[in-house]
């Protein structure tokens, strides 16, 4: 499935007027309004570096926003990019069905990239990427919802560095 995209302005921590949309990436502006950051709805791609995100700090969410329950029935992806740097993610919040509906989260570009973790209901631990990608796929059954996830992406400044053990000496890439 693709992104459908819309937002509103919503003032001080007000609910999301418009919908639908699955991941809900938002930029927090002068203490007021949200921003969108735009996604590439062909390759499901944010690029943080770019405006209006500009590698500030983002608050990442699941379709429901930050004041709602995910949707059933979801398979959604979304990668996130900073070119020639890292991703940081830190959640706040997670609640998700415990049997069924999970957060899977990629170092990398798509699912067949090193997985991270898959998350049930358990907070993840702060993520930093070693790739200047993540890929998160999150899947909900059809049998119930909860509140979902808040957590705030921040890009690491800097090119990815590599140290190489599989000779039996270290090189550094």
């Amino acid at each position: 499935m693709r992104y459908a995209v819309s937002l509103s302005h919503v003032g001080d921590l007000g609910r999301l007027s418009k919908a639908p949309f699955l991941f809900v990436i938002l930029l927090w502006v002068g203490g007021q309004a949200w921003a969108q950051c735009n996604i590439n709805s062909q390759t499901d791609t944010l690029d943080l570096s770019q405006p209006p995100c500009n590698c500030t700090s983002v608050n990442f969410y699941d379709d429901g926003g930050p004041g709602g329950n995910y949707s059933n029935s979801r398979r959604d992806t979304l990668r996130l990019v900073n070119p020639g740097g890292r991703i940081q993610v830190a959640f706040s919040s997670f609640s998700t069905e415990p049997c069924c509906d999970y957060l899977a989260i990629y170092d990398g570009n798509g699912v067949n990239a090193p997985l991270i973790g898959r998350f049930y209901n358990v907070l993840p631990p702060s993520i930093l990427s070693s790739t200047d990608t993540l890929t998160f796929v999150f899947y909900s059954d059809g049998s119930s919802t909860a509140a979902g996830w808040a957590a705030t992406v921040q890009c690491i400044s800097g090119p990815v560095n590599r140290y190489d053990l599989g000779g039996g000496s270290p090189t550094y890439t």
